[in-house]
């Protein structure tokens, strides 16, 4: 949740801190020419015995000679190896620590350079980290999908609203190899729903489409893909909104790839569990763009569904039936679930309070206490990150994140209406803001979506931003007028006003 920078660190197998990968690495003989690949080093063929490496000697075989003259548990091992953990292992040379060895090699306790793999279970150095600054860059487009094929019974349904979602549903079968694909909703009319196209995310190529009206979307709902049902196949699933009739919400439903008929099937629709014949839970608008999360909330391994306020178990069956779905704006509310206090729990976090899932619902947390409610618990889109250090400021402690809030006047506002944005601590104190969205005289502000955090100008603090009616606006923390400014307030050159 919280970041310093636009930094990626990756944690690599077997990385070496101090230099450049060794090019005599390898992962299979296909990587050696002429040669074999041994302990994930090329070797020369020559240098072999003639038998596997690791084989294991047959007490009725005669003995043969061996060149290097060196025997390990029974196994002649190729010039340039060492017996040690058992088997023969190629020498790589002496050592004092890791940074000593070559990539994907470390520093064993007999003072000699050994690949990573050997035992198996050592497979890399935990504490190596190599920071990766990605710099600026021009994307290249890899496919295009504008429509269905031709003939295809939908093929003017090939509008898009929703976000594109990409996760690798291993339809190849070989979990060690990454295949993602892309998940969207394409529509006609937006009255008649959307339906759930995958396609392959190297070609753009169709892999499936859900056409069955049972299956049909909202035509604007955002997915969450995630392991549901915890199978050892590790699939990820897809739940959504969904659309029960023409201008008809069905509340949500979750599809799975089923591998042995090769195809994806509707696993269950959101429903009461409570109640005789377990019928269908609809809280939603046909209109919603907002979609489903997941988040495991009580941490037994197992992540529930959360649709506003509403909580599904893996199963779709609704687990507090009391909620209330705000339908705002007739769009909707994404339910924003994290660890905002740092007490080890995770929190919902809504324009109107932090609620700790307990007993089967949601409480609101005892430090909400806003001095200036009406303001404070206006009804909006939210966002959460550390923006910094408000001292005196209820609810606020150093590591503890804000609530930011694009809100309209009223959870009924019209397109035309103007609205704010402001920045809450963890109590409902407002530190920054409300501020209206700007625009331009006889253009539109726009009642704003869901902010965005960030650090936009390069100055290594967050900003926030929201969209509105005509524009996209950034807001800068260390730019509150009231405060004065701040340092980090100076634009840089090339931004527009």
């Amino acid at each position: 949740m919280r970041f310093a920078s636009f930094a990626f660190i990756l944690f690599l197998a077997g990385c070496d801190c101090a230099g450049e990968p060794d090019p005599g690495r390898c992962e299979s003989d296909d990587d050696c020419p002429g040669g074999a690949c041994v302990d994930g080093v090329c070797v020369d063929v020559t240098e072999m015995d003639g038998g596997p490496l690791d084989a294991t000697p047959s007490e009725d075989a005669p003995p043969t000679a061996c060149d290097s003259g060196l025997v390990c548990e029974g196994v002649c091992c190729p010039t340039n190896h060492r017996c040690a953990f058992e088997r023969c292992v190629i020498d790589l040379g002496p050592c004092d620590v890791d940074d000593d060895c070559a990539g994907d090699s470390y520093c064993d306790g007999e003072g000699r350079c050994t690949p990573y793999g050997v035992p198996a279970d050592v497979v890399n150095d935990p504490e190596c980290e190599r920071t990766i600054t990605v710099g600026d860059f021009t994307p290249d487009e890899q496919c295009r999908w504008e429509s269905p094929p031709a003939g295809d019974p939908f093929e003017t349904w090939g509008n898009v609203y929703s976000a594109p979602h990409v996760a690798d549903f291993d339809l190849d079968d070989d979990p060690t190899v990454l295949a993602p694909s892309i998940v969207f909703g394409g529509f006609d009319g937006s009255r008649d729903g959307a339906i759930l196209r995958v396609l392959d995310g190297r070609t753009c190529t169709e892999q499936a489409a859900l056409t069955d009206a049972a299956d049909r979307l909202v035509y604007a709902s955002n997915f969450a893909i995630g392991d549901l049902d915890g199978a050892a196949d590790g699939r990820p699933e897809i739940v959504a909104a969904s659309l029960l009739a023409r201008e008809t919400p069905g509340g949500l439903v979750a599809f799975r790839y089923d591998a042995s008929a090769g195809r994806f099937e509707r696993m269950w629709y959101g429903r009461r569990c409570d109640q005789p014949g377990e019928p269908r839970h609809t809280p939603n608008d046909w209109t919603n763009n907002n979609g489903p999360s997941m988040h495991d909330l009580d941490d037994d391994g197992t992540p529930e569904i959360l649709f506003d306020r509403f909580v599904y178990d893996a199963d779709g069956c609704l687990l507090n039936p009391g909620g209330v779905y705000t339908n705002y704006l007739r769009l909707g509310l994404f339910a924003v679930v994290s660890d905002v206090d740092g007490d080890g729990t995770p929190e919902l976090v809504r324009h109107d309070g932090v609620y700790e899932w307990a007993g089967g619902d949601w409480t609101r947390e005892a430090t909400w206490a806003p001095s200036n409610a009406a303001e404070a618990e206006r009804v909006g889109h939210v966002a959460v990150a550390d923006l910094g250090d408000f001292p005196g400021v209820a609810g606020d402690a150093p590591g503890n994140a804000e609530i930011v809030v694009a809100s309209a006047p009223s959870e009924t506002s019209p397109a035309t209406a103007t609205g704010s944005v402001r920045v809450m601590t963890l109590a409902g104190e407002i530190v920054f803001g409300p501020y209206d969205l700007p625009n331009e005289p006889g253009e539109v502000a726009g009642r704003g979506g869901p902010p965005t955090i960030g650090d936009f100008d390069g100055d290594g603090r967050r900003e926030l931003a929201v969209a509105g009616g005509s524009r996209y606006t950034v807001f800068d923390l260390d730019c509150d007028l009231d405060a004065g400014g701040g340092p980090g307030c100076a634009r840089p050159d090339g931004l527009p006003r």
